[in-house]
C-alpha cells in the first residue's frame, strides 16, 4: 500500500437525498474518486431504502474493512407515518388500502403507546424488504407472488418519542438497535392504536457514532476535488473501543500474523480493567469503558510472539482492543478468545497494517 493509498482510508459521511438506492450513491462517488485519481475501494456501512434520506456511511480504502463494525450499530431516524392507510410493503411504495380510522388518541395514550414498544422486541420484517428468506431475498419472493413467512427477530427501541401529531399523519423520533424495521415499529404502534399505517418519509439522523449533522450534500461531495479533506480517520471512528499503542517493530509482527508476549500482558491487562462488563459492543451503546491507564504507553517488541492462526472464532461475548502506532495509524484489531484458560488469549481480529512492510 503506498502512502497516497493510506491518506485514502477512512469515513466519508453523505445526506442521501430520496430517490435513489444506497448502491447508487456508492457508485456516484466512486466515479467522483476515479476522476480525482483515486483507485480505493468505496462501499457502504448500512443501507437506506431510496424512500429514506439521511447519512448514509461510507468506508473508503483499508477502512471497508470495518464495516461489520457499524453495519449492525446503533441507529436514529425521524419517521413520518400516515395512519388509517396499509399497503404491502409498509409504505408507500406499493398499493395502499384505506382501512378504519379511529378518532385521535388523547396525548397521553399516544405516548403510553410508544413506551410500550421500548426495551427488547420481536417484530416481522415486512415481505417487501432485503431479509433472507428460503434463500432469497424477501422482496424477490414478494415480486414473484410467492407465499412465504417471513420469521421474527429480536431488536432493541431505546427510545420512541412523538415528534408532531396532525391526525392522522404521525412523527416519530425513534433510538434501535440496527436491524430495526422502522416502517413494522409504525405500523405495530398503529395495530395498538386499532388501526394500521404506512411510512411516507424517513430520515437517518445517527449511525453508530456518526451524526447527520456531519455529513455532507452529495452534489456537495462530488464536486469537490479535495474531498479527502472530508474523510474520518479509522482512529477516530473506532475511539470508542479501548486501544493500546505500540512501536513499529510491533506493528510489524502484528502485520505479519504476530502477537508479542508483552502485548498480549498490556491487552490482557485492559480487559481485566473492563471486567466484568468485558463485552465491547457497538459504538453507540455508550460503552463507559475507556483504555488502561497504561495503554497509552508504547508497547515495545519481544522475540517470543504466538503465531495468531484462525481456528479459533472469535465469541460475541470477546474484548475488542484496537492497535494503533504512536502517530495514531491504525495497526489492528485483537479479540480475546473465550477460552482464556490458554497461555495466549489474544488473537487478531482485523489487520489493518498492510502498509507496513514485511
Amino acid at each position: 500500500m503506498t502512502k497516497g493509498e493510506l491518506l485514502e482510508s477512512g469515513f466519508l459521511l453523505v445526506d442521501k437525498p430520496t430517490g435513489v438506492t444506497s448502491r447508487e450513491v456508492v457508485v456516484h462517488v466512486r466515479r467522483h474518486l476515479r476522476r480525482t485519481g483515486s483507485k480505493a475501494q468505496i462501499g457502504h456501512c448500512g443501507t437506506l431504502d431510496p424512500l429514506a434520506t439521511g447519512l448514509l456511511v461510507l468506508a473508503v480504502g483499508p477502512a471497508t474493512s470495518l464495516t461489520p463494525w457499524f453495519q449492525g450499530g446503533d441507529k436514529s431516524y425521524v419517521g413520518t407515518f400516515q395512519m388509517g392507510v396499509t399497503s404491502p410493503s409498509l409504505d408507500v411504495e406499493t398499493p395502499q388500502t384505506p382501512v378504519d380510522l379511529p378518532p385521535c388518541p388523547a396525548e397521553a395514550t399516544l405516548q403510553s403507546a410508544c413506551r410500550s414498544f421500548t426495551g427488547s422486541i420481536t417484530q416481522i420484517p415486512p415481505k417487501f424488504s432485503a431479509v433472507h428468506v428460503q434463500g432469497k431475498r424477501a422482496y424477490q419472493l414478494a415480486r414473484s407472488g410467492k407465499s412465504f413467512e417471513v420469521p421474527p427477530r429480536t431488536v432493541r427501541i431505546d427510545r420512541l418519542e412523538l415528534q408532531q401529531v396532525n391526525w392522522p399523519m404521525v412523527q416519530l423520533q425513534v433510538d434501535c438497535s440496527g436491524g430495526t424495521y422502522v416502517r413494522t415499529l409504525g405500523d405495530d404502534l398503529a395495530q395498538k392504536l386499532g388501526t394500521r399505517a404506512v411510512m411516507t418519509a424517513l430520515q437517518r439522523t445517527a449511525s453508530s457514532r456518526f451524526k447527520l449533522e456531519q455529513a455532507s450534500d452529495l452534489n456537495s461531495l462530488v464536486e469537490n476535488s479535495q474531498w479527502r479533506d472530508s474523510l474520518i480517520p479509522i482512529a477516530d471512528a473506532v475511539c470508542f473501543m479501548p486501544h493500546v499503542t505500540v512501536d513499529r517493530e510491533t506493528a510489524r509482527r502484528f502485520r505479519n500474523g504476530l502477537v508479542t508476549h508483552q502485548l498480549d500482558r498490556r491487552m490482557e491487562a485492559i480487559w481485566q480493567e473492563l471486567s466484568p462488563l468485558s463485552t465491547v459492543v457497538d459504538p453507540l451503546a455508550h460503552v463507559a469503558a475507556g483504555p488502561h491507564p497504561e495503554a497509552d504507553a508504547p508497547i515495545t517488541s519481544e522475540s517470543d510472539g504466538a503465531d495468531m492462526d484462525s481456528d479459533d472464532p472469535p465469541a460475541v461475548d470477546s474484548t475488542e482492543v484496537l492497535v494503533l502506532l504512536e502517530d495514531r495509524r491504525p495497526v489492528g484489531i485483537a479479540y480475546r478468545r473465550p477460552r482464556p484458560d490458554r497461555e495466549w488469549p489474544w488473537r487478531i481480529k482485523l489487520n489493518l497494517a498492510q502498509w507496513l512492510e514485511r
